[in-house]
């Protein structure tokens, strides 16, 4: 069963969910062929090689199956999936060829780095991003922001409050899809602060060092069909999980989504049941 990789909406991953929550195996690789990319880019940043990428990958998905009876929503799916890679330890011997930006990226914490996978290398919204940490988008802003200047190695303590919020407001700019009139005068406005016209040429070039790093890390076809199609061959559904009927009845009526450190928790006694 070989799975297709690509760009689905909103929609379509919700159906995929129903159907694979069913038992369909078929619609989940299908799933997980959507994510596929998102995930092996996160691990890169944690250092590991192309072999742990695969091991730890096939992990993640292999107990997403497990837990589908858990998952409703897409923001529950995104949640278990960030949730399950922010646990990823950060490998310190693996560096690549650029030393200071690889040991940038890999001392980013888990939700920043979440955040920088899924906006600069997947193009998700905010609004996603934000649903996926359960934070508010004022907080995805704030990870995306500290992550720049952690990445650009600058230190805003010596800085003058003006400073200090130009940069904010090129941080905003680069988040924001403002109308082209507002984003001239920003521009204007950046032009005459040194400190941030700084910021925002360094950060186009980091963003050019990403997207270069993205093509590099992605696997190719022949890799994925295979590791697609053994993903396929563990996939049963006397595997997957239920919850007691109670958290079902509940689950169904809330209008909250689940806890993802729920969706994480070992199986245990009382906890699970099988299908």
């Amino acid at each position: 069963m070989a799975a297709q990789t690509g760009s689905l909406n909103r929609s379509a991953r919700r159906k995929l969910i129903k159907q694979a929550s069913g038992g369909d195996a078929r619609a989940y690789l299908a799933l997980a062929g959507d994510y596929f990319d998102l995930v092996v880019e996160y691990l890169h940043l944690c250092h590991l090689d192309r072999e742990e990428v695969l091991q730890k990958s096939a992990s993640v998905f292999r107990d997403g199956w497990r837990r589908l009876a858990f998952i409703r929503r897409v923001s529950e799916w995104d949640s278990f999936l960030a949730g399950a890679l922010m646990q990823t330890p950060v490998k310190s011997s693996r560096l690549g060829s650029d030393r200071r930006k690889a040991k940038g990226l890999s001392a980013l914490d888990g939700p920043a780095k979440f955040a920088l996978a899924a906006a600069d290398l997947e193009n998700w919204d905010f609004s996603s991003i934000a649903l996926a940490l359960r934070c508010s988008n004022k907080e995805v802003r704030r990870l995306r922001h500290g992550a720049r200047l952690h990445l650009l190695g600058l230190e805003t303590k010596e800085m003058t409050a003006r400073e200090q919020r130009c940069l904010r407001e090129v941080s905003a700019d680069f988040d924001d899809q403002k109308p082209l009139r507002q984003r001239t005068q920003l521009h204007k406005k950046f032009s005459r602060c040194p400190v941030s016209k700084d910021f925002r040429a360094r950060w186009l070039d980091y963003r050019c060092h990403l997207i270069e790093m993205r093509q590099q890390v992605r696997l190719d076809g022949e890799i994925k069909r295979e590791f697609f199609e053994t993903l396929g061959q563990d996939l049963h559904p006397d595997d997957m999980l239920r919850a007691p009927f109670f958290l079902r009845v509940r689950k169904i009526i809330s209008l909250r989504p689940a806890d993802p450190r729920a969706l994480l928790s070992p199986a245990g006694p009382g906890q699970f049941h099988r299908v």
